[in-house]
């Protein structure tokens, strides 16, 4: 499904918006680590005063305006960083949202009538605006999410590392049962996602069936019958959404409890290394104010993951149809005169979508040349049908 998409964004100019976004994001990576690393700085400036009776208090405001000065200059970066982030990535998803609406509806401008005999009208309004909607929430959020918390972990930890590779390995002890949570909620959430929407499409199409039949279902008395159904499909959906909730919650659990382990180690062990003078105050702050930052992305990251999944599994129908063949434009053929009759004769003709239904039975019917014929007759004994096949629009 993956290089199904990227296919078809590559004629969209897909990757200048998604390369700007990369280098934003990577600035507001880097802008949110110096503000971490400014404050450590601020803080030391501030424990340092305290060895000393008689310090120089305007060489110590002189740093930390210094600093906060700078800080001052981060937070701008940032702004302009996210704004930019955020402009292109919403940008490029009202871009390819209409972009795919457009080649979907030429695409069905040359489908065969068969195609459109075994597709539902619902079923084809329902991917222009679900299908469509869910890839342009995809790629103006939930991709730039993943992107943002996968960027701003990698270089949290390779800081850390900067800062005092002791206390991140000793932090890292526990990393392990992140990892497998992680994996766990990956792809156990996956699986039943998948076994979710599998449930909402065959609830959704039990109602179109159940409401587009309502006659022949009050004709027979069938309404407790498919009550009956429609209750049953309903159950089925909201336990695999009861397991999938529970899964969500005892993993984000389990994955917040571990990392505030490691973060529990960390200031423990980090107190340790200041005492010994190994760490400074600062840098303790600095450190865990990053930690933290790592804690909220690794958090983020499955919900982000699942949303991703989710608008992967939506867009299969899309893929569906632009993947299907169309008819082939064979040219025009000019006829200069045409002349006879038109015959009929023991035709039998049923739609491939209702293969249990005959339209047409040993039917026969000649259209004279030179004559009118009007077709008469009550709806769905086969007017429609029969002008379809002159047409040669079904077969």
């Amino acid at each position: 499904m993956v290089l199904l998409l990227l296919k078809h964004l590559k004629s969209f100019d897909f990757y200048r918006p998604v390369g700007l976004g990369f280098a934003s994001s990577f600035v507001v990576t880097f802008s949110t680590l110096s503000e971490n690393y400014l404050a450590g700085c601020i803080i030391d400036v501030f424990s340092q005063s305290e060895g000393y009776k008689d310090f120089d208090k305007e060489d110590l405001m002189t740093k930390v305006n210094y600093y906060c000065y700078v800080l001052c200059l981060v937070y701008f970066v940032q702004f302009l960083s996210m704004t930019l982030e955020s402009f292109m990535f919403q940008d490029l998803g009202s871009k390819i949202g209409i972009q795919f609406k457009n080649t979907l509806f030429g695409h069905l401008m040359y489908q065969t009538q068969q195609f459109y005999d075994l597709q539902k009208s619902g079923h084809l309004l329902e991917v222009f605006s679900t299908s469509i909607k869910s890839l342009q929430d995809g790629l103006s959020s939930h991709f730039p999410d993943l992107l943002n918390c996968s960027i701003r972990v990698l270089f949290a930890i390779c800081y850390l590392f900067y800062l005092s590779w002791k206390l991140t390995l000793a932090i890292f002890i526990a990393t392990p049962i992140v990892g497998l949570a992680l994996y766990f909620q990956g792809n156990v959430v996956g699986n039943l996602t998948t076994t979710l929407l599998e449930a909402q499409a065959k609830l959704t199409g039990k109602a179109n069936e159940s409401i587009s039949h309502i006659k022949a279902i009050k004709l027979f008395n069938q309404e407790e019958t498919q009550k009956a159904i429609y209750s049953e499909y309903n159950e089925e959906y909201y336990k695999t959404q009861r397991k999938l909730t529970f899964i969500d919650s005892i993993t984000d659990g389990g994955v917040t409890l571990s990392v505030n382990v490691c973060i529990t180690i960390g200031m423990w062990y980090g107190g340790i290394l200041v005492i010994s003078g190994e760490l400074s105050p600062g840098d303790l702050i600095s450190y865990t104010l990053s930690a933290l930052l790592v804690h909220s992305d690794l958090t983020s990251i499955p919900t982000a993951t699942t949303k991703l999944n989710k608008m992967l599994l939506n867009i299969h129908k899309l893929f569906v149809i632009l993947e299907s063949p169309v008819e082939k434009d064979t040219g025009n053929i000019e006829l200069n005169y045409v002349r006879g009759d038109i015959s009929f004769e023991k035709v039998t003709f049923h739609y491939p979508a209702r293969a249990e239904v005959g339209v047409l039975q040993d039917f026969d019917l000649t259209f004279e040349s030179g004559k009118s014929t009007a077709l008469v007759g009550k709806s769905g004994q086969g007017k429609s049908t029969i002008i379809s096949l002159l047409m040669s629009n079904s077969y």
